[in-house]
């Protein structure tokens, strides 16, 4: 699917919007940021590509569950994107995995030579795109 033509636009909302989030592993985590990255860049809800509703993911149940179902955070941004390209083919708006300082790793979303993640202690923080574990394309 092809970038929305206004993600250019979306995407600093999103970023912000999520900025003032507080972590929460059932309603404010990596994946419904990465979410959201998604819809902002892309359109088109990417929790289809699971066979899964955001009412179904939207909890600590849901968002165990899910994790459960693939193993992963990568593994579930992989089912939804495909396969993670090269970390040099990565451009604004693309998805990266970053680990954390405690060893989580954090799905987060490129932004020129670096990364906004959701982590767990601190809520949204920046690391550098060389941290990254895998990227994903966003749209072509």
């Amino acid at each position: 699917m092809a970038r929305h033509a206004e993600w250019e636009l979306r995407l600093p909302g999103v970023i912000e919007t999520w900025a003032a989030n507080q972590y929460d592993f059932g309603t404010a985590n990596c994946l419904l940021f990465a979410r959201d990255v998604i819809l902002a860049v892309q359109g088109g809800e990417p929790l289809d590509a699971l066979g899964v509703t955001l009412a179904d993911v939207h909890s600590h149940r849901g968002a165990a569950r899910l994790l459960a179902k693939y193993g992963s955070a990568e593994a579930i941004i992989t089912a939804v994107l495909g396969d993670p390209v090269a970390r040099l083919q990565a451009r604004r708006g693309d998805l990266a995995s970053v680990a954390t300082e405690h060893g989580e790793v954090s799905i987060g979303v490129v932004d020129g030579d670096v990364v906004h993640l959701i982590c767990h202690d601190f809520g949204m923080t920046t690391r550098p795109l060389a941290d990254a574990q895998l990227t994903w394309q966003v749209g072509p």
